[in-house]
């Protein structure tokens, strides 16, 4: 049985080879197993914005910066999703938010 770190990667390669339906899948399988995994919350969260379903991302990115909230990249995420839905004033707090997370932050 895979653990899931391995899950995760497999998830990862799926994710950046395009393959949205297979990564979101692992995605779920980690969720399903672990409700508070960022990461894969997170990247789940990344898989809605890229298909256009930005308010769903915005909810799933919402909780994984819920539970890990000094991740500049989720915040960067979020802010992406809240972009694309049209609302300015929250992505920008989002932006702000992961520069002062992480100030270099290209």
């Amino acid at each position: 049985m895979a653990t899931i770190p391995q899950v995760l990667d497999a998830a990862i390669r799926h994710h950046e080879m395009g393959h949205l339906d297979q990564a979101a899948a692992l995605y779920e399988q980690i969720i399903a197993a672990h409700p508070t995994h960022a990461e894969a919350l997170q990247l789940r969260g990344v898989i809605e914005h890229q298909r256009g379903n930005h308010r769903r991302a915005i909810e799933i990115i919402t909780r994984a910066v819920n539970i890990k909230p000094r991740e500049a990249g989720f915040w960067c995420n979020l802010a992406e999703a809240q972009r694309a839905s049209r609302d300015l004033g929250a992505a920008e707090t989002s932006l702000r938010r992961a520069i002062e997370l992480s100030p270099n932050l290209a």
